[in-house]
């Protein structure tokens, strides 16, 4: 049997290995969706004010019967897939079957997070596609829309910590093409964060590249102002006179807290021990 496969940092895709799945209406795939992410048994009346506020319980409950058939068709249209292993169905409720064989990018980056391996901090890195369900939305599901922004900035959140993450340890180890490469990817991610701006500026001038680094400056500079007029922080003009006077001698460690610091506050599940040095990091192709 086929592995499902699913991907919803970005646009939403959904595989049975490498085929894509396609899906009769939006709103089964939303269905999925929000079965994966939310976990447990699910009460059809919450789905039902969930996806179809505005219709009354009967009509409700029927078109939900209709979309979860959808839901079932689409899994069932691979002849590797049955949609009997993935969702369970009771009377009051629907499930994900988690015991199923599945695979959802953001348990990924939740492992990534927790784990002192480089090796996955790229591996989520370099898959990152965008926010969650980029440019997917319910016009008609109010209920949904609002879940899924919440859901947007967590995980907006969590890859910025990827981000901040991987590029600490590609400083530390003096991967600089690699770690700067990682910085441009959190920039694009986060383009209002000073912090990426400023680790981009760290980086070229670790590499000895004082130009690129007083242009990164330039560039953070000009996209405060456009977006948010303002002026950078006092740190971020702090480190750019630092840089243009060739003073600039920021100890490792500086970054090792403050990504503990981002790690400590995004992953409360768990504490996040010291990260131990590995060597071959890889430029990360940023996809965003």
């Amino acid at each position: 049997m086929s592995q499902l496969r699913l991907s919803l940092l970005g646009p939403p895709q959904v595989w049975a290995d490498d085929t894509p799945l396609t899906f009769a209406t939006r709103k089964a795939l939303a269905l999925l969706i929000y079965l994966v992410v939310e976990g447990g048994s699910q009460p059809r009346d919450k789905l039902l004010a969930l996806l179809w506020s505005d219709s009354g319980p009967e009509r409700g409950r029927g078109v939900l019967r209709t979309t979860l058939a959808y839901l079932r068709r689409a899994l069932d249209a691979s002849t590797t897939l049955n949609s009997a292993a993935y969702l369970m169905t009771e009377a009051d409720t629907i499930a994900f079957n988690f015991k199923a064989d599945y695979n959802l990018d953001l348990h990924q980056v939740e492992l990534a997070l927790q784990s002192d391996q480089p090796a996955l901090l790229e591996q989520v890195a370099s898959l990152y596609r965008g926010d969650f369900l980029a440019g997917f939305s319910m016009l008609d599901a109010p209920g949904f829309d609002e879940w899924a922004s919440v859901q947007r900035e967590t995980w907006h959140r969590r890859m910025s910590a990827i981000f901040e993450q991987l590029s600490q340890r590609q400083a530390e180890e003096r991967h600089f093409e690699a770690g700067l490469a990682t910085a441009a990817c959190w920039v694009a991610h986060d383009p209002l964060n000073e912090a990426a701006h400023r680790r981009l500026m760290q980086l070229y001038a670790l590499k000895g590249d004082r130009t690129a680094a007083l242009q990164a400056y330039a560039a953070c500079q000009t996209t405060l102002k456009m977006e948010l007029s303002i002026e950078p922080s006092a740190e971020t003009k702090k480190l750019v006179e630092q840089i243009r006077k060739q003073e600039f001698r920021l100890p490792i460690s500086d970054f090792g807290q403050r990504a503990q610091w981002v790690l400590k506050t995004l992953c409360t599940r768990q504490k996040i021990q010291a990260l131990n040095l590995d060597q071959g990091a890889k430029p990360v192709r940023c996809r965003i």
